[in-house]
């Protein structure tokens, strides 16, 4: 009876983890995704070679920096400099 509960109950707890981790790499690939968007509806093909350095990036909190400055910065040039 114990071991069953306590299997159960870590079944539980590692469902509970996994979707916590699903979500979050959702939100952080959602960012990512709207930081490209902006870039490209912004500046066009400009934008493009930054892709490869954004998808690089897994905090979700520089993330949501950059997008920030995706949306206010004048030009690429400027925008790139964050990414250093």
């Amino acid at each position: 009876p114990y071991e069953i509960e306590a299997l159960e109950r870590g079944r539980d707890e590692g469902r509970v983890e996994g979707r916590a981790e699903g979500e979050s790499t959702g939100r952080t690939r959602a960012q990512r995704d709207a930081i490209l968007k902006i870039l490209r509806l912004r500046f066009g093909s400009e934008a493009v070679t930054l892709a490869a350095r954004i998808e690089s990036i897994a905090d979700g909190e520089r993330l949501g920096r950059l997008l920030e400055l995706a949306v206010t910065y004048a030009d690429v040039a400027t925008f790139e400099t964050a990414l250093d």
